[in-house]
């Protein structure tokens, strides 16, 4: 965010207020608390120009909370701040839902809009092309599965290489991964192997994963292209 740097961080607070016609005293003893809401009480009294990326970052959030609004807009708020900071004001932003505001988050860190967002609509190339409850979107993702195989891996790749498995060393595994439509297949044909399956677990869907799925769906690769 953009500020008038002169000013103090609670300078700021006040004359925000002011324009939203509260009254100085209120204005006084709100400041104070919203600066100790974002842990910033500290330099409250110390000019803009001076302050970092991530402590403009927590003054912009207390000047949305100023005139205790019931619908607050919040773009990337968790910007420029350290896992500490950004623990911190995914606090600050539950305790406003709880109070009942209704805050609209534009956010591309997608693992902060699941843990705070109720409804998600997904923009690309300025338009909306998906929205719903966090619940019925992750529903649209396709299941992918990942086994975990003790064996031999070039007999295990011969089992599954007429099928759309992708397949990885890790810690000693052989791991397969591949879609739900085909589980039951892979399934049989590593077991008609010597390789043991140690483990068969549906891999958690997120909003990143449909996130891209979409991308995909946009701008499907060109001939010739990889990914």
């Amino acid at each position: 965010p953009y500020f008038y740097d002169y000013l103090t961080g609670e300078e700021l607070l006040i004359y925000m207020g002011e324009l939203h016609g509260l009254g100085r005293k209120y204005l006084t003893e709100k400041a104070g608390e919203l600066l100790e809401k974002v842990r910033m009480s500290h330099a409250g009294n110390v000019q803009m120009r001076k302050y970092s990326k991530g402590m403009l970052q927590r003054i912009g959030i207390a000047q949305s909370l100023i005139n205790d609004p019931e619908f607050i807009i919040l773009d990337e708020p968790m910007s420029g701040l350290d896992p500490i900071g950004r623990r911190e004001i995914k606090d600050l932003i539950l305790e406003e839902k709880r109070k009942g505001k209704t805050i609209l988050l534009s956010s591309h860190m997608l693992s902060d809009v699941e843990a705070l967002c109720d409804r998600v609509g997904i923009i690309m190339g300025g338009a909306l092309i998906k929205t719903g409850t966090l619940g019925e979107l992750l529903k649209e993702i396709h299941t992918d599965y990942e086994m975990h195989v003790e064996g031999d891996p070039e007999e295990v790749k011969r089992a599954v290489r007429e099928m759309r498995v992708e397949m990885e060393h890790r810690a000693g595994y052989v791991v397969l991964k591949f879609d739900e439509d085909i589980r039951r297949t892979v399934i049989e044909a590593v077991a008609k192997t010597r390789a043991e399956i140690i483990s068969l677990h549906p891999v958690r869907r997120s909003l990143e994963g449909l996130f891209v799925e979409e991308a995909k769906k946009e701008s499907p690769p060109r001939e010739g292209s990889g990914i």
